[in-house]
């Protein structure tokens, strides 16, 4: 009859084979490191992005491009379509933060005046992709209306925002507005890698 072994030995057995690569977790600790500087300078107003580059002097000199990596992540991870005009100051950060860690600072700047303008054309774009569907969808919620008031017997008034229908159309269109932008967003943040 064979050997019954106990679940240590047979963990024991299994844990043999893995060997620890220590560069993997140098990287990985290094990678970390960035994510909580940027993380950190993200979400604490006072820290200024010269901060930044100083966690980046600081890092040892064989890990500095992976804690660079790791800033990198968050910063761009932060970078996101508009939600409305508020999400400017947020941009300002992100800026500050992608230049302070920049190989070619010029081009990083440049590359945000782009996005500014990028995000100004969505909210323009999304503003007015709302007024025409309001717009279309006039007629049809005033047949609603109709049909409604006539159904309970007295007036009865609608608004596009609590409309179904019109919110499933709200959501396609802006998904779609989005899903372009999106991809232009993309194609940023690899040209904003390239300068880092």
């Amino acid at each position: 009859m064979g050997e019954i072994k106990s679940a240590l030995e047979l963990a024991l057995e299994k844990t043999d084979s893995v060997k620890s690569d220590r560069s993997l977790i140098v990287k990985n600790e290094a990678d970390e490191a960035g994510r909580k500087a940027a993380f950190e300078y993200l979400e604490e107003s006072s820290i200024k992005p010269s901060s930044l580059e100083a966690k980046l002097k600081a890092a040892d000199k064989n890990n500095r491009q992976w804690v660079k990596e790791g800033m990198f992540k968050v910063l761009s991870s932060n970078l996101k379509l508009p939600e409305d005009k508020n999400s400017f100051e947020k941009i300002g950060r992100l800026k500050d933060g992608f230049a302070a860690i920049a190989e070619k600072k010029k081009e990083v700047l440049f590359l945000f005046d782009q996005i500014e303008g990028l995000y100004n054309n969505y909210l323009q774009n999304k503003t007015s992709a709302v007024e025409k569907l309001k717009n279309s969808y006039a007629r049809k919620l005033k047949e609603k209306e109709m049909a409604l008031s006539q159904q309970l017997g007295k007036e009865v008034h609608l608004t596009p925002e609590k409309d179904p229908e019109f919110l499933d159309y709200l959501h396609k269109t802006i998904g779609q507005l989005d899903e372009q932008y999106q991809e232009v967003l993309g194609k940023v943040k690899e040209e904003l890698k390239k300068r880092i």
